[in-house]
C-alpha cells in the first residue's frame, strides 16, 4: 500500500506535479535544444509546456469552481 501525504497547495507552483514536470521540461529543452528537425522538436517541447500549463490551469479551475 502506498501512503500518500495529503496537503493544501495554495497555489500551482506548490503543487509537486507541477514542480517534476517544470524539471522535466528543463530536461527536455537540454536534450532537444540542438536537434536539427525544428519540427520535430518544437512538437515535443510545445507539448512539455502544455502539460505544465493544463496542471497550473486545471487547480487554477478548481479553485474558482
Amino acid at each position: 500500500m502506498i501512503k500518500v501525504k495529503l496537503m493544501k497547495a495554495e497555489r500551482f507552483e506548490d503543487l509537486e506535479i507541477w514542480k517534476r514536470r517544470r524539471v522535466l521540461n528543463k530536461r527536455l529543452y537540454k536534450l532537444f535544444g540542438n536537434l536539427q528537425d525544428f519540427i520535430f522538436r518544437n512538437q515535443k517541447l510545445r507539448a512539455s509546456i502544455s502539460v505544465t500549463n493544463i496542471i497550473a490551469k486545471g487547480f487554477e479551475l478548481r479553485i474558482n469552481a
